[in-house]
């Protein structure tokens, strides 16, 4: 199977790349009907591919995509030749497994409420695990410095790239998100995407979007990685 899934690996970060256009591409098309043909009942299906939904489709696809991202770095540090390997992907791995277990499952937003009522935040910070989720970009960035530099030049400025285009998402977008949810008032759910109107609308969409594509880059890199420097690796390009 870990052979097979070496072999194949752009071959799945191909079909999810197509799997994420087509869940983009739906929760765009009920926006557009909930908003601008003011249709308002679906059923459920508009939940179900509602990018900031928990426990549908769209939240399963995200953790399915980061869970893929943890198995190709493992892969990365077990099936590479001896010389790449470096214990760093195997701790990005366990980070990545803990992303996917938290996409799906919403862990960060139990930290909202307790850091918001003890440090009383508003606007930009209304939703408050932001936070916690600096302080851990800082330290995975701090610690994985001298990782990254070792690391072939290509490889370092995209992993860059795709971190970037992630974060701006994850938190940046959230935090933009945070301040129109406070100027609307805080409504939970699916519900209040449709009550704060198209403009929350609008950037819940980008913020999830910049997300997806930041993993999808990341996974493409991952891939290409793999079949540079695994044993089985065909002629290889320069660094």
């Amino acid at each position: 199977m870990n052979s097979y899934i070496t072999r194949h690996a752009t071959t799945f970060v191909n079909v999810s790349a197509i799997l994420a256009l087509f869940i983009i591409g739906v929760h765009i098309i009920f926006l557009v009907l909930i908003f601008g043909v003011d249709l308002n009942y679906f059923y459920g299906l508009d939940y179900q591919f509602h990018l900031d939904g928990e426990y549908n489709i769209s939240a399963i696809f995200s953790s399915l995509m980061l869970a893929l991202s943890a198995y190709l770095l493992t892969l990365i540090y077990f099936k590479t030749e001896q010389s790449k390997r470096n214990k760093y992907w195997l701790v990005l791995a366990f980070l990545f497994s803990f992303l996917a277990a938290d996409e799906l499952l919403s862990f960060h937003e139990q930290l909202i409420l307790p850091l918001r009522s003890y440090f009383e935040l508003t606007g930009y910070l209304y939703f408050s695990w932001v936070l916690a989720g600096m302080l851990l970009v800082l330290i995975v960035l701090l610690s994985s410095l001298s990782f990254l530099r070792s690391l072939p030049r290509y490889f370092f400025k995209r992993f860059l790239i795709a971190g970037l285009i992630y974060l701006t998402g994850v938190i940046g977008m959230e935090m933009i998100g945070a301040k129109e949810a406070y100027d609307s008032g805080y409504i939970y759910g699916w519900v209040a995407t449709k009550e704060r109107g198209v403009t929350y609308a609008i950037i819940v969409t980008i913020e999830e979007t910049l997300e997806i594509c930041g993993i999808l880059y990341f996974n493409s890199l991952l891939a290409q990685y793999l079949k540079k420097y695994s044993p089985e690796k065909g002629d290889k390009t320069n660094d």
